[in-house]
């Protein structure tokens, strides 16, 4: 098991030096707690942090809290506050833009295979911009699609799986679809209640033609 997680943190190092070079190159780090105060229905508390121009500067950060409810095997439900803080240097100016955003997130969990399994997340989601005493409003809707395989001799799962951004605010923005997420990891389990995910992820803007890429890690413990 030792050997597992020194190689899945070996694979992540290798995937940071290899493109390293790249000026778009961002990281991305979450520090999640969560906690089940009864039955089917589970709290959780998120941290995030991301990192851009080749992991040097701070672009974002944010905490986020979810409650959850487990309606049966295959459909489960939540809703969710976050509060971000968007940091921009650019023109050696200092700018911090608040935001705040409230979701619904619906989870789809058919049976699939064995060792393969299938979940869907839909999300809609309407977040306000704060900045130069002006408030900006956009309603979106997402839709993820993600397949995962257990190892289970290391306890380990590896998964990939595919976002796409919808814009709802109508005649806000040019087009219906803002952006596209590719995603590739693992997720580990350290001990009983902690769990290590790694991935690498392709971030496709349609609005503006930016491609950047993304080093992601998540450290989770259940209370």
């Amino acid at each position: 098991m030792i050997k597992i997680l020194v190689r899945v943190i070996f694979f992540y190092l290798f995937i940071s030096c290899v493109y390293a070079q790249d000026k778009d190159l961002q990281s991305w780090h979450n520090l999640e707690f969560g906690y089940n105060p009864v039955s089917d229905l589970s709290l959780t508390v998120n941290n995030g942090i991301r990192f851009v121009d080749d992991v040097s500067d701070v672009s974002r950060c944010f905490f986020d809290i979810n409650i959850k409810r487990k309606h049966s095997n295959l459909l489960s439900y939540s809703v969710g506050y976050r509060y971000l803080f968007d940091f921009n240097t650019s023109d050696n100016v200092d700018n911090i833009r608040r935001k705040k955003r409230w979701y619904l997130d619906t989870y789809l969990k058919p049976l699939f295979f064995k060792k393969i399994k299938f979940l869907s997340r839909t999300r809609f989601q309407s977040q306000t911009s704060e900045a130069d005493n002006y408030v900006l409003k956009r309603n979106k809707f997402r839709q993820k699609c993600k397949f995962l395989y257990d190892v289970k001799k290391f306890n380990l799962d590896v998964f990939l799986s595919f976002e796409a951004f919808y814009y709802l605010t109508p005649n806000s923005i040019k087009g219906d679809v803002e952006k596209l997420r590719y995603q590739i990891g693992c997720r580990k389990r350290v001990s009983k209640r902690t769990n290590l995910s790694l991935s690498y992820m392709i971030q496709k803007d349609l609005l503006n033609s930016d491609l950047f890429f993304v080093v992601r890690s998540k450290l989770s413990h259940d209370f």
